[in-house]
């Protein structure tokens, strides 16, 4: 600790932050002491600067079409104002325009942390799993509603012939490519690292949009950019967009695939950032529920993709 301290000695107060934060690496939980520069801009500026083009790979670099906020956070834009540089973006390999059903429910009284908002991603998570046989993945950002959601459904799914995944992300993510009758659920983990193609994943239940926390990096950043930017679309809006970009590609992981998720948000139909959500989705449908049709409208919804025959569970 002692060297720690030492070396950071060396930077900057005002660009680098030491923070303590909650990890979790092979289903284990630590608490650890990080430091992290506030910007990444200037080591992106070093490396690319030396290069007269630069490729970069990712299917969710930006919040819609273009990259246009990763780029800036990365210094290839050293203004967030400036004019762009030459810039050229291929197309989505997957035809998402033909693949992809979103379904928004609204009306749900209360916020994501209320008991109804809870009982609502329960409901949906049930009705879509037990319709399809199991394939389906129920994101959340919190551990302790994840924890609450496997509570309720352990029980609602006695007798349906559909069980609950292991927690473990890779045993999860077996089962599912096994396409046996099962309904996952988690986190980070589940929502940005696995790999499912085929039929093994077909309804995927979000339960909000995963905006950032604004933990003490964030609060930190805001304090050293430059005045006049947009605080809510650089350090909040961008960033879930994209994880939810990163989430919904869970479902998608081919041209073949095809399926539906379920936004459990209403402020995806309050919001003026509605526009943006979709956006940044681009599906073949969109489709409003209201809360008092959810479970008849949730089975006809994934009614059409439930009718391969399924598995036994093992």
């Amino acid at each position: 600790l002692l060297q720690f301290l030492s070396l950071m000695q060396h930077y900057d107060d005002k660009s680098w932050i030491i923070s303590r934060v909650d990890l979790r690496a092979f289903d284990h939980e630590y608490r650890a002491t990080v430091a992290q520069p506030l910007f990444h801009n200037e080591s992106f500026q070093r490396l690319t600067g030396r290069y007269p083009a630069v490729a970069l790979v990712s299917a969710t670099l930006g919040t819609a079409a273009r990259p246009d906020h990763v780029l800036a956070e990365m210094g290839i834009y050293p203004s967030l104002n400036m004019e762009q540089p030459h810039l050229y973006v291929m197309d989505d390999p997957f035809p998402r325009e033909e693949q992809l059903e979103v379904v928004v429910i609204r009306d749900i009284p209360g916020d994501r942390r209320s008991e109804a908002h809870q009982r609502a991603v329960s409901l949906i998570a049930h009705h879509a799993a037990t319709t399809l046989g199991g394939r389906t993945l129920l994101f959340s950002s919190s551990r302790e509603r994840a924890n609450r959601y496997r509570n309720d459904l352990s029980e609602s799914l006695l007798g349906s012939g559909v069980s609950l995944a292991p927690k473990s992300t890779q045993a999860a993510a077996a089962k599912l490519r096994a396409d046996h009758p099962v309904i996952a659920i988690g986190c980070d983990g589940l929502g940005t690292g696995i790999d499912v193609p085929g039929e093994g994943l077909s309804s995927l239940v979000i339960e909000s949009i995963p905006f950032p926390y604004h933990d003490a990096v964030i609060k930190a950043r805001q304090d050293h950019r430059e005045t006049g930017y947009d605080a809510f679309l650089i350090d909040s809006l961008a960033p879930a967009l994209i994880k939810l970009k990163q989430v919904a590609g869970r479902l998608l992981r081919s041209a073949e695939d095809r399926g539906v998720i379920f936004l459990v948000d209403p402020v995806v139909t309050d919001k003026v950032y509605a526009d943006e959500v979709r956006e940044a989705l681009h599906p073949k449908k969109w489709t409003v529920v209201r809360y008092q049709d959810l479970e008849r409208r949730v089975r006809e919804i994934c009614a059409p993709y439930s009718r391969y025959p399924k598995k036994d569970a093992g």
